[in-house]
């Protein structure tokens, strides 16, 4: 293979990814994520709770995460989901239909993902 080849090759592959992409293609903005500890647990009325300290702020705006999934990242709960229904400064609600918050401790860490 002679020189000449090998470089009209080498053009042509370049000119080939020179000309790939999708510029009109729309990409949804990242997700939103909050991570967080748990300080302590409370459970009143079928729904459930437990306050909370974000680590990247002093505190949550109210009801900033309604909506948000949860995802408990290290402890007994490793894995588990919850949607949040609502949240405070400092505590987080998650819906019952999520199980109960069983197994959670305080320091255990979380994520919360939303819009």
């Amino acid at each position: 293979m002679s020189f000449r080849s090998v470089l009209a090759a080498g053009v042509l592959v370049a000119c080939t990814l020179a000309q790939a992409g999708h510029d009109d293609v729309k990409v949804d903005p990242a997700l939103k994520r909050n991570p967080g500890k748990v300080t302590s647990l409370d459970a009143h009325g079928g729904a459930f709770s437990f306050r909370a300290k974000p680590l990247r702020a002093a505190g949550y705006a109210p009801n900033e995460l309604r909506g948000w999934r949860l995802t408990v990242l290290a402890g007994k709960r490793f894995g588990a989901a919850f949607d949040i229904e609502s949240n405070t400064e400092s505590e987080i609600t998650v819906a019952s239909s999520g199980g109960p918050l069983d197994g959670l401790a305080a320091g255990d860490l979380f994520i919360a993902e939303g819009k």
